[in-house]
């Protein structure tokens, strides 16, 4: 990018180019060089002094901004659900003397300590405590499991509701996407890959053996040995890791 640069604070961008001198010692000046947009450098808000769209200058992530206020939206309905529903959120530690035991699980090593693959551990003891209704929306990590549909660092939501059964679990579930997908979208259809969902309750409610039926075309018994259900499954067309 080149020529002027409108920018607000918080804006990220990188220089290259030549520094030059400076009398300010928390500053710098640089000649002309190359500058790289990082993040939402220009705003095309068509308001002040910024540029209007479909100027030079005017490169507004759109896209970015528009998942930006979505997930903004979420995260206030999950919030919003939960308080409506007496629940206290809390906050436990993301750095912990050591990492959950689940053997399919790589916990990243940080600062003497490990990050938390879930905040499962710390909220179990507050709830074994007497915290009978909690939830957290927190950051989790997990090594080795880059790809397109996990990331080393993600949000998670966990929630505990002391007392109850799996059905009033299953319901709390199907609420809490209705809720978010309702402050998202305004409607209680989700898109999906392509697909459009309705999410209101009640969902069909399968047992593994019926779905596994119903969308595998596999049979099970719950007893096969792992090579006999691994082969059922790729001869169903399912690919799946050796």
């Amino acid at each position: 990018m080149r020529g002027r640069v409108l920018a607000r604070d918080g804006d990220v961008a990188i220089v290259r180019g030549e520094r030059g001198d400076t009398r300010v010692p928390a500053g710098a000046s640089w000649r002309p060089g190359d500058l790289v947009d990082a993040g939402e450098v220009v705003r095309a808000s068509g308001d002040g002094d910024f540029p209007a769209p479909g100027t030079e200058t005017a490169r507004l992530p759109r896209a970015r901004l528009a998942n930006l206020q979505a997930r903004a939206r979420a995260l206030a309905a999950v919030r919003g659900f939960f308080a409506a529903r007496d629940f206290v959120e809390v906050e436990t530690p993301l750095l912990v003397p050591s990492p959950g035991l689940e053997i399919h699980l790589d916990a990243v090593s940080a600062g003497g300590g490990y990050l938390i693959t879930s905040p499962e551990y710390q909220m179990k003891r507050l709830l074994a405590g007497g915290f009978e209704r909690i939830y957290q929306v927190c950051k989790c990590f997990r090594g080795n499991e880059r790809g397109p549909h996990h990331a080393g660092e993600f949000t998670m939501i966990e929630w505990y509701r002391g007392f109850a059964d799996l059905d009033a679990i299953a319901s709390d579930t199907e609420a809490l996407v209705a809720a978010v997908v309702g402050a998202v979208t305004g409607t209680t259809m989700a898109r999906v890959g392509g697909r459009a969902i309705d999410v209101t309750p009640p969902w069909p409610r399968l047992g593994v053996r019926s779905a596994m039926r119903q969308w595998a075309g596999v049979e099970v018994a719950g007893d096969e040995p792992a090579a006999a259900l691994g082969a059922a499954v790729r001869a169903a067309g399912i690919e799946l890791d050796d």
